[in-house]
C-alpha cells in the first residue's frame, strides 16, 4: 500500500495527508473484502461432520449337543447373529446446519431390523425421511430389500458442537459382523470417519495426559528451584506424575466451559 503511494509521488502525483488517509482506508477496505471472500470460499466452503461406527455383539443362534440350542428369531425367522450397532455423528465445523438427510446402509449380506436416533440436545426422536417412511408403510416383497438394508433420517437442525446418536439392531446372514455405510447429499457438507479416542472422565485420555504433563512441569519448576531436599523433590515428582492426567482433565473441562460461556 505504501509502495503504491511512494510510486505515485515518484511519477509526480502529489497527495495531502488527508487524501493519503482516505486512499489507505479505501485500499484496506477493498483488501478486507477480497480476503473475506476467499476465506469463505476456501476455508468455510465445506462443513465437516465426523462420524464413528461401532458394533456391540449381542448373541448368536447355536446348536450344542450338551447344553441344547439357542435361537434368535426376527418375525419368526431365525438369525445367525445379533449386533447392537451404533452410529455417532458430530458437527465439528463452525457452522449451524439444518435440514440434513442422513443415509445409513448395510452390506448385501446384512439386515437392519430396528433403529432409533436422537440428537443429544433434543428430547425428540429423529424422524425418517418422507421417501423412506412411504416405503416403510407399504413394505412388500418388491421393496423389502430396500427397506431393511438402509435407514434414512432427516435432521432438522445440527448446531456446531452438537451430535447425533443412532442405535440399530443388525444381523448378518453369513455369521459375520455387519458392515455399515454413512452418507449425505447435503450441499456443502463432507462426512469424515474418525475413531473415537479413549476417554477419561468424559475427555480425551491422550490429550489430558499430554496437557497434564506440561502443567506438571510448570508446577514443578519453582519447587526444583527453591527446594534442595532430594526426598521432597522425588516425592513431588512422583505425585505430579501420578496425578498429571487430572491436571489435564481439569484444564480441558475448564476450556470447554469457557467456550460454552462465550458462545
Amino acid at each position: 500500500m505504501l509502495a503504491i503511494i511512494n510510486y505515485w509521488r515518484k511519477i509526480g502525483i502529489s497527495m495531502t495527508d488527508f487524501s493519503e488517509k482516505i486512499l489507505i482506508g479505501f485500499i484496506t477496505l477493498v483488501l478486507g473484502v477480497i480476503v473475506k471472500h476467499f476465506w469463505d470460499k476456501i476455508v468455510n466452503r465445506v462443513s465437516k461432520l465426523q462420524y464413528s461406527i461401532w458394533h456391540n455383539y449381542v448373541g448368536s443362534s447355536i446348536e450344542d449337543l450338551k447344553f441344547g440350542s439357542v435361537k434368535l428369531l426376527y418375525n419368526d425367522n431365525e438369525l445367525k447373529n445379533l449386533y447392537a450397532s451404533n452410529v455417532h455423528l458430530l458437527n465439528s465445523s463452525g457452522k449451524d446446519l439444518d435440514d440434513i438427510e442422513l443415509n445409513i446402509t448395510c452390506d448385501q449380506n446384512s439386515l437392519i431390523m430396528v433403529s432409533h436416533g436422537q440428537r443429544n440436545r433434543s428430547l425428540n426422536e429423529l424422524e425418517f425421511t418422507d421417501k423412506y417412511l412411504k416405503e416403510l408403510q407399504s413394505v412388500n416383497k418388491d421393496n423389502q430389500a430396500y427397506v431393511y438394508s438402509r435407514r434414512d433420517y432427516k435432521i432438522p437442525v445440527l448446531n456446531r458442537g452438537d451430535s447425533i446418536s443412532i442405535t440399530l439392531l443388525t444381523t448378518n446372514f453369513v455369521g459375520e459382523m455387519p458392515f455399515l455405510n454413512v452418507g449425505t447429499d447435503h450441499k456443502g457438507v463432507n462426512l469424515k470417519y474418525f475413531t473415537e479416542q479413549q476417554k477419561l472422565f468424559g475427555v480425551s485420555q491422550a490429550k489430558s495426559v499430554i496437557i497434564g504433563i506440561l502443567i506438571s512441569i510448570v508446577l514443578c519448576y519453582p519447587i526444583f528451584q527453591y527446594f534442595e531436599s532430594k526426598p521432597i523433590l522425588i516425592s513431588v515428582a512422583l505425585l505430579n506424575g501420578w496425578i498429571a492426567s487430572i491436571y489435564g482433565i481439569l484444564a480441558l473441562k475448564l476450556s470447554k466451559w469457557l467456550r460454552n460461556l462465550f458462545e
